[in-house]
């Protein structure tokens, strides 16, 4: 709104009306020298107004005012969560609390849905990708304890929520009111919720005053159990269930009764995705001093990333594409050149439909090379 007032732009209007007076307005003249500070202060307060203008308008906003305006409207900024793995011992069970680490992450010893779980201490999904069956090693000694071993991720950490998706969520509210038990309003309550996302409403999925969700995690894949009974227990618990068979798969939503914040008589199922697995195959030359398992890595995780933008924030029947998986292969450092003709999605030349109700999951990435 106010680009155009800049230092150059005073300047010049200084130089204007000191030509008008008919005064001298060379460089180092007494004129100019007296103009330019104050050229220069009103242009710092034009680019503060322009600040300012931009913190107030919901395309721009960022940060801790993003934050404010959105939880105006009962929209809260995610916050960060911290990654849970399994962990299994031999010996003596140490205390809860304990603490632990394996490669240089921290851990505590936790109590949830009744089994023992390592809690990280860091934030974020710097913890997401450790390996299980390593060895876990307690920061004190515990008496008894002969092996602690480290098992699967239960529950990846997410970051904290970006400007981007706050605000996108914010936006859907204000574009289509959720409100009246209306789809909006599933998807909001379902999106609000820590470990989530993203939530596909399907309506009368199994006949009159039926909601299913399918709830994809923040990596855009398949949630925890726990994350989803947070969810059921949020907008309507099953207690005794409403039984539904859909396509011959038996399910049970819940009872109706409105003892969370659906109304009476709605029928809610939170459900988990499905998993597409998907093979990516494909002939390539690498670059020199790479070998075949730094590109496969590269690769690896370059589509685990498409896959995770295409979950979060791309269209809700998904889609992936031959065309934007070789994108990715052409943009990859290791990567030299590579045969468009021979890039195959689970062997085969075609885009892989995955559907509103499924989710990508890489298999594997095989590169001749």
């Amino acid at each position: 709104m106010f680009e155009e007032f800049t230092e150059d732009y005073f300047m010049d209007q200084a130089r204007a009306l000191g030509e008008e007076y008919g005064v001298d307005t060379r460089q180092g003249s007494l004129f100019m020298d007296a103009a330019t500070g104050h050229c220069i202060r009103i242009a710092k307060f034009m680019n503060d107004l322009s600040t300012a203008f931009e913190m107030l308008a919901v395309d721009t906003c960022t940060g801790d005012v993003l934050t404010e305006k959105a939880a105006q409207d009962g929209i809260y900024r995610q916050s960060a969560t911290p990654s849970y793995y399994e962990v299994s011992f031999t010996g003596t069970t140490p205390e809860l609390g304990s603490r632990f680490f394996v490669e240089s992450c921290y851990f505590k010893l936790i109590s949830k849905d009744d089994r023992f779980l390592l809690e990280s201490e860091v934030l974020g999904t710097a913890t997401n990708s450790i390996l299980p069956g390593q060895n876990v090693v307690p920061v004190y000694e515990v008496n008894g304890l002969e092996a602690c071993t480290l098992g699967s991720l239960y529950i990846p950490g997410a970051e904290e929520e970006t400007d981007d998706d706050l605000r996108s969520r914010w936006q859907e509210k204000k574009t289509g009111p959720a409100q009246n038990n209306n789809r909006s309003q599933y998807k909001v309550w379902c999106e609000e919720r820590a470990g989530v996302g993203r939530a596909h409403i399907l309506p009368l999925y199994g006949g009159e005053n039926t909601v299913k969700a399918v709830i994809y995690s923040t990596e855009g894949g398949i949630p925890a159990k726990s994350i989803l009974e947070d969810i059921q227990s949020y907008i309507d618990p099953i207690v005794e269930g409403y039984q539904v068979t859909v396509n011959g798969k038996a399910l049970t939503f819940s009872d109706g009764l409105g003892d969370g914040v659906s109304d009476l008589g709605a029928h809610f199922l939170a459900a988990a995705p499905e998993a597409v697995a998907i093979s990516v195959s494909f002939s390539a030359d690498l670059k020199s001093g790479y070998s075949k398992q730094t590109a496969q890595t590269e690769v690896q995780n370059a589509i685990k990333t498409y896959f995770k933008t295409l979950v979060v924030d791309g269209d809700e029947d998904i889609t992936v594409r031959v065309s934007s998986i070789g994108s990715l292969i052409a943009s990859a450092e290791s990567i030299l050149d590579y045969v468009p003709a021979s890039l195959k999605l689970n062997g085969s030349t075609e885009n892989v439909k995955v559907g509103k109700e499924s989710t990508p999951v890489l298999k594997e990435v095989l590169i001749d090379a």
